[in-house]
């Protein structure tokens, strides 16, 4: 899913179903960028339903 707004969040999240959720903050995004090379995005992030990522 992807949404730019409050209103998608709150509908995505009311649907009733169990959801893994992975909150980023700003020092896992830029660890994530110094680490890219040796470990994949999609075996990180393959595992969440959602990802938070800050603006």
């Amino acid at each position: 899913m992807k949404g730019e707004s409050i209103n998608d969040l709150k509908k995505y999240l009311s649907m009733g179903r169990s959801l893994k959720i992975c909150i980023l903050d700003n020092n896992s995004v830029e660890f994530l960028t110094w680490v890219r090379k040796d470990v994949s995005p999609e075996k990180i992030f393959s595992q969440y339903d959602m990802i938070l990522i800050p603006p």
